[in-house]
């Protein structure tokens, strides 16, 4: 049986400070009713303090009511986050949740030029040759970042112009400033914008990064790569921020096909990389490739995680941290993954000992064997693995849906005082 459902977003906006003066909003989005899906089991759980969430739902409140500064959540994981349906419609429900909250789009990269799929909501073009690197390739040392993934040129007229979609809701993502992760030593090309002659171009060579200011809002960001000296014979891009210089909310997503948690740690800078907006909050999604074998070792598992949680914390020491769990999978198509459940319970270890938050979608999905389920109702593909555009439509609006009423929770807690 299936019919609409709505998530009621229900934000408690202390406009007016007085002793018992609280207005209410209520933002909605409606999406399919299955009765597979444990929809009571759709919150935020807890195995050690919630500290860190309450700091962060500060920050959110300090945003929502007074409309200042500026929040970074960072999403990271691999193949369900690279195409970007999932951690998209995150994005565009916590957009939504009051006007004026939208800080721009944030991390974007070129992976067309590297020969892979890109995220729905722009796309790439390119001219010149340009050839990609990847964190899973174990063979190659390319010096990645935070997106994990990098596009490289030894021409000196190659191009590369991403440009955003016009989004079905009223969110406008233009932007009037960049952040270009790049190559700056003396042997690498400079480069231009052709569609903003006039951008102002500040690098910041040791931190490996250009700050772009533009003299108008952009929906579309063409860089020409261009040679200024007889030693210079080279270009990598490792990713592109656009931003813009008001307040709100920007919704960092990166995800690389087939990785696992080791496959950050290949990133050098990963760390570094945040330093230009440490993030407040880490979405973790990082877990279905690592438990993909039956010789899973939940030991090295959060092992792995916690070298990665410890790179984060050199830049972001009170950073708030959420993890996904993973999706009920197979093993090759053929037989049932008991390593979900394993994942899980490393997940509830790790936030109990980082006060970390868990968004547990094993269960809420329908557990072990559920996939088929999904699968039936063209929620999932039929590798066993993957979900289709509607199932991580459908995972995004159940993962904004549980932290938005965690934040409700905080916000009815802090009235009542």
């Amino acid at each position: 049986m299936k019919y609409q459902r709505h998530i009621g977003f229900l934000v408690t906006m202390m406009f007016v400070v007085h002793a018992f003066g609280v207005q209410a909003q209520r933002y909605t989005h409606s999406y399919p009713h299955y009765d597979f899906i444990d929809y009571e089991k759709n919150q935020l759980q807890y195995f050690g303090t919630t500290d860190h969430m309450r700091g962060f739902y500060k920050k959110l409140d300090r945003l929502i009511y007074q409309g200042e500064g500026q929040i970074n959540i960072l999403h990271v994981g691999g193949s369900h986050i690279q195409a970007g349906i999932w951690s998209g419609t995150v994005r565009e429900s916590l957009h939504s949740l009051h006007p004026g909250i939208v800080a721009g789009r944030g991390l974007v990269f070129p992976y067309r030029a590297a020969k892979t799929n890109t995220p729905y909501d722009y796309t790439v073009d390119y001219g010149g040759g340009w050839e990609g690197c990847r964190n899973v390739e174990k063979n190659k040392d390319c010096n990645l970042g935070v997106i994990g993934i990098s596009v490289t040129t030894k021409r000196n007229d190659a191009w590369l112009k991403i440009e955003l979609k016009e989004s079905p809701t009223p969110i406008d993502y233009s932007f009037t400033e960049a952040i270009l992760y790049h190559s700056t030593d003396a042997q690498s090309f400079c480069f231009d914008f052709p569609n903003d002659p006039e951008a102002v171009i500040q690098t910041f060579a040791d931190q490996g990064y250009s700050k772009i200011t533009f003299t108008r809002a952009l929906d579309t960001l063409h860089l020409q790569v261009k040679q200024t000296d007889s030693i210079q014979h080279y270009f990598t891009c490792f990713g592109i921020k656009l931003e813009n210089s008001k307040s709100g909310i920007y919704y960092n997503a990166v995800g690389v096909n087939g990785a696992d948690v080791p496959a950050y740690l290949r990133s050098p800078n990963f760390a570094r990389d945040l330093q230009v907006s440490p993030p407040d909050l880490v979405i973790f999604s990082v877990g279905i490739n690592d438990a993909l074998y039956p010789g899973f070792s939940p030991q090295a598992y959060k092992e792995n995680y916690r070298e990665l949680i410890r790179r984060i914390k050199t830049v972001a020491p009170n950073v708030a941290i959420l993890f996904t769990t993973n999706n009920d999978s197979y093993f090759k198509r053929r037989y049932v993954n008991p390593n979900g459940e394993k994942v899980k319970q490393a997940m509830s270890e790790l936030s109990a000992e980082y006060n970390a938050a868990v968004w547990d979608m094993y269960t809420i999905m329908g557990g072990r064997g559920s996939i088929d389920t999904w699968i039936d109702a063209r929620l999932a593909k039929t590798d066993k693995l993957h979900f289709s555009s509607e199932g991580y439509r459908m995972i995004g609006y159940l993962l904004a849906s549980a932290i938005v009423q965690d934040y409700e929770k905080h916000i009815l807690a802090n009235a009542k005082r």
